[in-house]
């Protein structure tokens, strides 16, 4: 209700029993930034989600190291047992006095000395100045023949240096069959006094070695020289070969050898050869086996 006046009289308003207003007053100052409270929910929300992230990553991390570690230690497990699996690299050098080694094999799962074995190594000092020496092969019992055998010689002083080298490569080699590779030296600088050698297995084959075609016959022995005839049994001559003869003691070591070049064998027709045993130094009798070699 509005007050009234009457006669100048003033009359006190009186006032309505509606409620007090509630809410938000309308004239509040300042009034707030909409643009400004967006931003406020934006970065609450930002952190709220970098705390969530933060939870999930430790256990990520906690869970990456973790893995790593296992790795690193299956690999180090793992490299631990190949290692004993293993010869220690030292223990695997070649013996320096002779090494069998394979090459062009139609099997590799084949030990080298199960396809050629060494059959005589000589290195024989005369006392004059003089040095033979030689290394032959042949295939163990039951095994096939085999072609283009390397054999790589070394004749090594009292300081393991080289003195002289040679190598040969020999054919048709066999159970019963050997090849061989044989030298002479003299007018050295340096003595040799020990002789190493390499031998490559070659490959299978059916060639006949120069030992199957190639016989000494009616050989006979004087003090002063030996004497006989080489036949061969190849359809084609066979040329530019050396016949050494060897004398071998009761251990079947080489104590002497005698090589002799020949020229040419031609099938059918008889070499006749005489060695004069003046400048050779040979035991007495006759000599014990003949190998061949080119």
């Amino acid at each position: 209700m509005i007050g009234r006046v009457d006669d100048d009289t003033a009359v006190d308003p009186v006032m309505s029993s509606l409620p007090p207003p509630t809410g938000r007053p309308a004239t509040m100052f300042p009034r707030p930034d909409p643009w400004a409270e967006q931003q406020r929910r934006r970065e609450r929300h930002r952190a709220e989600r970098n705390r969530r992230r933060r939870r999930w990553l430790i256990p990520i991390a906690v869970l990456a190291v973790a893995v790593a570690v296992a790795v690193i230690v299956g690999f180090v497990l793992a490299d631990g047992e190949s290692g004993r699996g293993e010869p220690d690299p030292a223990a695997t050098i070649a013996p320096t006095s002779s090494t069998v080694s394979e090459t062009s094999s139609p099997d590799s799962t084949i030990a080298p000395d199960e396809l050629v074995e060494v059959d005589q190594v000589w290195l024989i000092d005369r006392g004059d100045g003089v040095f033979d020496w030689g290394v032959s092969v042949r295939t163990p019992p039951a095994a096939p023949t085999r072609s283009g055998v390397v054999i790589d010689v070394r004749l090594l002083d009292a300081n393991d240096a080289v003195v002289d080298d040679a190598f040969g490569v020999v054919d048709g080699v066999g159970p019963d069959s050997t090849g061989a590779v044989t030298g002479r030296l003299d007018d050295v600088d340096e003595v040799p006094v020990r002789l190493e050698f390499d031998v490559a297995v070659g490959v299978e084959s059916s060639d006949r070695a120069l030992g199957d075609v190639l016989s000494v016959r009616a050989l006979e022995r004087t003090p002063e020289s030996i004497r006989g005839r080489i036949r061969s049994r190849n359809a084609d001559p066979i040329g530019d070969v050396t016949m050494v003869l060897l004398w071998v003691d009761d251990d079947g070591d080489v104590v002497a050898a005698v090589p002799q070049p020949v020229e040419q064998v031609r099938p059918d027709v008889d070499v006749r050869f005489e060695i004069d045993l003046g400048d050779e130094v040979v035991p007495d009798g006759r000599p014990d086996s003949v190998v061949w070699t080119r």
